[in-house]
C-alpha cells in the first residue's frame, strides 16, 4: 500500500474517532506509522488531507453503489452481495461509513428499496418486502459492530448467511 493510501485510511480512522477540530496531523502520522514530512509532502494542510480523503471514501462509496446497481439478481442476491462488500470494504478500511456521516447533520433514514415487479413476485402475499428490507439493514447493523469489536470475519460472514437465509425462507413463496 502506498504511503498515500495509507495517511488516507488512517485518516479516515482518526477523524471519525477523534473527529475533525481534535484529529491532529500528528494524530494522523503517527496511526499511518509515517513522518510528519512525510505526510505534508502529500498533503499541504489538514484541510487538504481531509478534502482528499473525503474524495476517496466517497470513491469507495460509490463503487458499491455501482456494483449494486449492475448487478441483475433478485433482490436477496444483491442485498446479500452488497452487504458481504459492505463487510469487507469496512474490514479493509475502518470506519469508513462513521467518515462518511461526519459532515452530515443527522444519520440519513435508510430510503425505501426500488423493488421491481419481479422482486414482489418473489414474496408471499402477507409479507412486506419494506419492512424485510429494514430488517435486513438493522441485522447487518449488528453484524457490523460484531465485526468492528474484533469478531471473526468468516464466522460473522457465516452467521449473517444463516440468519439471511432464514428470513429469506420465510418470506418468499414455495418455490422460489
Amino acid at each position: 500500500m502506498s504511503a498515500k493510501l495509507s495517511i488516507m485510511k488512517s485518516a479516515i480512522e482518526v477523524f471519525s474517532t477523534l473527529g475533525i477540530k481534535k484529529a491532529s496531523i500528528a494524530d494522523i502520522a503517527r496511526h499511518a506509522g509515517v513522518s510528519k514530512p512525510l505526510l505534508f509532502h502529500h498533503f499541504k494542510t489538514k484541510a487538504a488531507l481531509y478534502e482528499a480523503t473525503r474524495t476517496y471514501a466517497l470513491s469507495l462509496i460509490q463503487h458499491l453503489q455501482d456494483a449494486f446497481h449492475q448487478n441483475q439478481g433478485h433482490f436477496f442476491e444483491k442485498l446479500y452481495d452488497l452487504q458481504i462488500a459492505k463487510y469487507e470494504l469496512e474490514l479493509a478500511t475502518p470506519h469508513l461509513f462513521e467518515f462518511i456521516l461526519i459532515d452530515l447533520e443527522k444519520v440519513p433514514e435508510l430510503p425505501p428499496y426500488p423493488f421491481t415487479e419481479k422482486d414482489l413476485a418473489l414474496f408471499k402475499d402477507d409479507v412486506n418486502p419494506q419492512f424485510i428490507y429494514q430488517w435486513f439493514y438493522v441485522m447487518s447493523l449488528g453484524y457490523r459492530q460484531r465485526l468492528l469489536d474484533g469478531a471473526d470475519a468468516p464466522t460473522i460472514f457465516q452467521e449473517f448467511r444463516k440468519a439471511f437465509e432464514y428470513i429469506k425462507h420465510i418470506s418468499l413463496k414455495e418455490g422460489d
